[in-house]
């Protein structure tokens, strides 16, 4: 699920990305980030690997909340800002 907001842009920021028991096994990356993204909610979906070191500062500068428990992650979670 995407919560969205209207933005001075041509699309609306989105806001939230809720993704919850999804059964996702890598983390994604995006080409151009989510720079309003403020809330990412990942609880439960069988992450394995470690996020990459730009993961929030480079594709999500402004994210505020994450959540990502019933995952197995390894490592340490990436700077949250440059």
């Amino acid at each position: 699920m995407l919560l969205c907001r209207p933005s001075s842009g041509v699309n609306p920021a989105v806001d939230a990305l809720l993704l919850q028991n999804n059964n996702f096994s890598n983390v994604f990356m995006l080409n151009e980030g989510l720079p309003e993204l403020r809330g990412l909610y990942m609880e439960g979906n069988g992450l394995g690997s470690m996020l990459p070191p730009n993961f929030f500062a480079g594709f999500m500068p402004k994210l505020e909340h994450i959540h990502l428990p019933k995952n197995k992650m390894g490592g340490p979670l990436p700077e949250m800002s440059t």
